[in-house]
C-alpha cells in the first residue's frame, strides 16, 4: 500500500505518514489503531519490540502491552478503563504539583 493510499484511508497527509514512519512525529493511539486496521495487522506489529534498560523503551513496552489489553476489552470495559486512567493521571498531576509547591 502506498503512503498516499494509507494517508487517505486514515485522514492525514502522506507527509504525515512519512513523519510517522521515520519517527519524527508521534502517532495518536486512535490513528495507530486506524493504520493497523487499514494495513490488516494488529497494533503491536506497528510498535517497536525488544527489551532494553532504556526507560523510554520500557515505557514503550508498557504502552504496547496496555494497548494489547485494551483491544481485548468490550466497549464498556474500555469506558471503565478510560475513567480509571483519567483519575489516576489527574491524581498523579496533583501530587506532582503539590510536591513542587512544598519544595
Amino acid at each position: 500500500m502506498s503512503q498516499t493510499t494509507l494517508a487517505d484511508a486514515v485522514g492525514v497527509t502522506f507527509q504525515q505518514i512519512q513523519k510517522y514512519e521515520k519517527g519524527v512525529n508521534r502517532v495518536a493511539a486512535s490513528t495507530l489503531i486506524d493504520i493497523a486496521m487499514r494495513l490488516d495487522v494488529r497494533v503491536p506489529a506497528l510498535l517497536p519490540s525488544g527489551k532494553s534498560d532504556d526507560p523510554a523503551e520500557t515505557e514503550a513496552d508498557e504502552a504496547r502491552e496496555a494497548v494489547e489489553l485494551l483491544l481485548r476489552l468490550n466497549d464498556e470495559g474500555r469506558r471503565v478503563v478510560a475513567v480509571m486512567a483519567r483519575s489516576l493521571a489527574n491524581d498523579a498531576r496533583y501530587k506532582t504539583t503539590r510536591r513542587r509547591r512544598e519544595e
